[in-house]
Formats: structure tokens, C-alpha cells, sequence
């Protein structure tokens, strides 16, 4: 899980998926899932397997 800031200023919470073709961002506010870089948001932590960062 990845805790980020919204383009709208709002805290949101988005499933992060580490892969060989870069992180994609799995999100309920979108279609289709994008890489981390182009969703826009402001990325202000992630839980990963050592805990969040």
C-alpha cells in the first residue's frame, strides 16, 4: 500500500506493484494502471516488505 496526495490536495491510498518494468500504481480513481511517475500525485509513503518507507 502507498499513501499519496491527490491533484486535488486529498489523501488517498493506492496499491504500488514493484515489477521488472518499473513500479505500477493500481488505483480505484482509474481505468487503467500507470506507472508511479505519471500518475501526477504527491507520494508521501509506501509499506513494503521491511515496513513503511
Amino acid at each position: 500500500m502507498t499513501v499519496i496526495i491527490d491533484e486535488e490536495g486529498a489523501g488517498h491510498a493506492v496499491m504500488m506493484l514493484r515489477t521488472d518494468r518499473g513500479d505500477l500504481i493500481l488505483d480505484n480513481k482509474r481505468n487503467a494502471i500507470v506507472p508511479w511517475h505519471k500518475t501526477g500525485y504527491t507520494y508521501v509513503k509506501r509499506e513494503g516488505a521491511d515496513g513503511w518507507t
